[in-house]
């Protein structure tokens, strides 16, 4: 006769349902990790995005409020697109856009812009035509990356316009 052994061990069916239960587990830790790395992935681009476009409005904005004075001489070309001055020191420095790309003194300080804009407005908030007229320049530039729009904008104020005020204060 024979023996019945105790049981022991799983049966097939149960082995086959907690593989079963396994693998749609691992499906769905597998969707959250790659959509959490496509969110890591995509946010590390954006940063990278607004860290280079803030390095060269920051290098933009010191040079801009280091222009000697507000004279044709020390800002000979002032364009929508272009703008040349001589800073403080003597040092003549000339941004321009052109196509996509900004530059500073002829080395490309950003690219792949859809647009960039210089505007210069005198103190009542109406465009100078003059150099003399210049108390603020403003830049406008619009950054497409990985098909996101970035839009800058910065109002910025020459040390001569701050010089002006000061004179104006007095009188």
């Amino acid at each position: 006769m024979r023996q019945r052994h105790p049981r022991a061990g799983y049966t097939l069916m149960e082995l086959v349902v907690v593989v079963v239960l396994l693998g749609i587990l691992a499906g769905f830790l597998a969707t959250c990790l790659d959509a959490a790395s496509r969110a890591y992935l995509d946010l590390r681009s954006r940063s990278a995005n607004v860290s280079d476009a803030h390095q060269a409005f920051e290098l933009m904005s010191r040079d801009i409020q280091e222009i000697r004075t507000a004279t044709s001489a020390d800002i000979p070309t002032f364009t929508s697109s272009a703008l040349t001055f001589t800073d403080i020191s003597g040092t003549r420095v000339a941004y321009s856009f052109s196509g996509s790309t900004l530059t500073r003194d002829g080395q490309t300080l950003l690219d792949r812009l859809q647009s960039l804009s210089f505007a210069y407005l005198q103190q009542d908030g109406t465009t100078a035509v003059a150099a003399t007229d210049i108390w603020t320049v403003e830049v406008s530039a619009i950054l497409e990356r990985s098909g996101r729009t970035l839009t800058l904008r910065t109002r910025l104020f020459p040390r001569n316009a701050t010089a002006k005020l000061a004179s104006w204060k007095k009188t």
